[in-house]
């Protein structure tokens, strides 16, 4: 399990490619491009940051995604083509209309 209230650490942890099966990234005021790469392996928690947009590139193996309290304001229809291990998806919280 990996929590982190550092940016910094965040950033160089997701882009250093360590495969996790649990990430929480809350509170941690991430954007977009501060996700280039996230390799966790399951589950993925990025509440309360600041996405504007479902992030792209999401592993294929991930099974819970929460993203609840962001600006998130749409889904797209591809959002999660890729993701058919998905069970779990928390949007709430955010400014889809």
């Amino acid at each position: 399990m990996f929590y982190a209230a550092d940016l910094s650490l965040v950033v160089s942890t997701i882009n250093s490619g360590t495969l996790l099966a649990y990430t929480a990234l809350t509170f941690t005021h991430l954007t977009q491009q501060d996700i280039k790469q996230c390799l966790c392996s399951q589950i993925l928690y990025l509440s309360n940051n600041r996405l504007q947009e479902i992030p792209r590139r999401l592993p294929e193996s991930l099974e819970q995604l929460t993203l609840d309290r962001n600006i998130i304001s749409d889904v797209p229809k591809d959002a999660f083509t890729r993701n058919l291990r998905l069970v779990k998806l928390a949007l709430n919280n955010n400014m889809i209309g």
